[in-house]
């Protein structure tokens, strides 16, 4: 599985969109409905431990679409 395909399944675990919905373009709150503790309690730790890396928490403060993820 590639990262991109990871963060999307993530995503997908979290809110109610399949993998097959979310685009990069997604906005993570607006458009996925994906509120502040989902992101900052589950999908930031859960995708940091698949890759096996933990970035620093204000890398992700400016994470605002899939694609933005994604990059990170």
């Amino acid at each position: 599985m590639n990262f991109h395909d990871l963060v999307v399944n993530k995503i997908a675990e979290l809110t109610r969109f399949t993998s097959d919905e979310i685009r990069v373009d997604h906005r993570l709150r607006d458009d996925l409905r994906m509120d502040e503790d989902d992101f900052s309690f589950l999908f930031v730790p859960e995708l940091e431990r698949a890759i096996g890396i933990e970035l620093p928490q204000g890398d992700w403060d400016g994470v605002r679409t899939v694609g933005e993820a994604i990059r990170m």
